[in-house]
């Protein structure tokens, strides 16, 4: 009897270059819409070492 296992490799997620919006965001322009307003967002900081932090917004303007 011979058997094969198969994995599932989990699909690569696309990376969108430093300085530019998220492939998520489906609509950037909707976030100059709540410019200069005070809002809530929820965000993910990364820091290597001495490095720059990294943002990742997690949730986009809610009002303040």
């Amino acid at each position: 009897m011979c058997s094969t296992l198969t994995t599932a490799r989990p699909t690569p997620r696309p990376v969108s270059a430093p300085g530019s919006p998220a492939l998520e965001i489906t609509n950037p322009n909707a976030l100059n819409l709540d410019l200069h307003r005070e809002v809530r967002i929820k965000v993910l900081v990364t820091k290597v070492g001495n490095g720059r932090p990294r943002y990742l917004l997690i949730e986009g303007p809610q009002p303040a």
